[in-house]
């Protein structure tokens, strides 16, 4: 972890771990952050630590970290409150951030908010309908690129209205899979560019102008 801090640069924001379940981690978890932090700060004191983003109901989750004592051993706490296939507002968005940002609170903690994944998977539309089709995946999450551009705009638009959010970071920006491809991980289609002929790439409609 020391050498992995040093190689980064100065002061990088590093993440521990991605979406670990803590009804399985639980304290094995905490030993790993407690760990995670020493050998970041150890690398260089100015280094941040970002508290993984969970999978689920995040808020349970980072209840639980603070309960079994990990609120000295991060910096920022990244979130992932997805309301994919819904729009934010129509999803609940701002309620997952008041919830994570009322654990904060409960715990005497004033940590910044980088929501560090956040996105929609978004088709296009002549694939749309074949691949809800065909796919499981698709029919629970994929929505068109109109869509996924409304939802990025926003995104953007509602977590300004929130102090404690400092970042929103859109997941993401190159997609595994190009925009005519029949892929069933629907999670191939999140990317704001797709591959396209030739090795170029395709801005979708959430770049466009």
């Amino acid at each position: 972890m020391f050498r992995i801090a040093r190689s980064t640069g100065p002061h990088p924001p590093l993440a521990s771990l991605n979406e670990p379940n803590m009804a399985v981690w639980r304290e094995r978890f905490i030993e790993f952050l407690r760990a995670y932090h020493h050998g970041v700060k150890r690398a260089d004191p100015e280094n941040k630590v970002v508290l993984c983003g969970f999978a689920g109901v995040e808020h349970f989750h980072l209840d639980a970290v603070y309960r079994l004592g990990g609120k000295p051993y991060f910096d920022i706490l990244g979130a992932h409150p997805y309301t994919r296939p819904a729009l934010p507002e129509d999803g609940g968005y701002l309620d997952r951030v008041r919830a994570i940002r009322d654990v904060i609170r409960k715990y005497g903690d004033d940590k910044p908010i980088w929501v560090d994944e956040m996105g929609w998977n978004g088709v296009e539309p002549s694939m749309l309908e074949h691949l809800k089709a065909k796919y499981e995946g698709h029919r629970q999450y994929a929505v068109t690129e109109e869509d996924q551009a409304r939802g990025l705009a926003r995104l953007y638009l509602l977590s300004a209205t929130v102090p404690r959010i400092e970042r929103v970071y859109f997941f993401h920006l190159h997609q595994e899979a190009a925009y005519t491809d029949t892929a069933e991980n629907v999670d191939y289609y999140m990317g704001l560019f797709t591959p396209w002929l030739k090795d170029q790439v395709r801005p979708r409609t959430p770049t466009s102008p």
